[in-house]
């Protein structure tokens, strides 16, 4: 079944739209749209991500963040994980459990750029915390063992 495209401020969605590149794109800055109550670029995933409630959009943007928790950028890594932090049971959040084990490089020690004085290891334990807390566990890729 064809998903009819929709329009989050200045970004037209369909399917063939690549959310990681969006979820990328609008966590440095160039993606998305902004108002005069943001503070970071993160805020515009977070009104996106709204909007999109309920839509299979939503799920897709959830699952560009996720990829976002790998990027090089600490910046980007770091508005992922807030990301996830605020909703624990958006698709693609199952990818936080295994992020200490495979790419602990790019968290254990890594100052945090949205928070001074606490690493990105710090906020991945949270965050992998407030999901295992809230059972977020059961968002599993379809298909996967439970």
């Amino acid at each position: 079944m064809a998903i009819d495209p929709r329009r989050v401020d200045n970004e037209v969605l369909t399917e063939e739209t690549d959310f990681a590149d969006l979820a990328y794109r609008a966590l440095i800055g160039t993606a998305g749209g902004s108002t005069r109550a943001d503070c970071f670029p993160l805020d515009w995933v977070f009104r996106a991500y709204r909007e999109l409630a309920g839509s299979p959009y939503a799920d897709l943007l959830a699952r560009g963040m996720a990829d976002c928790l790998t990027a090089d950028d600490p910046f980007v890594r770091a508005q992922a994980l807030i990301f996830f932090d605020a909703e624990p049971e958006a698709a693609g959040g199952e990818r936080i459990a295994s992020l200490d084990s495979s790419h602990r490089d790019l968290f254990a020690g890594v100052p945090d750029p949205m928070s001074p004085g606490h690493d990105l290891g710090e906020r991945l334990a949270w965050v992998a915390a407030v999901r295992a807390r809230r059972g977020a566990g059961r968002d599993a890729e379809p298909g996967a063992a439970p």
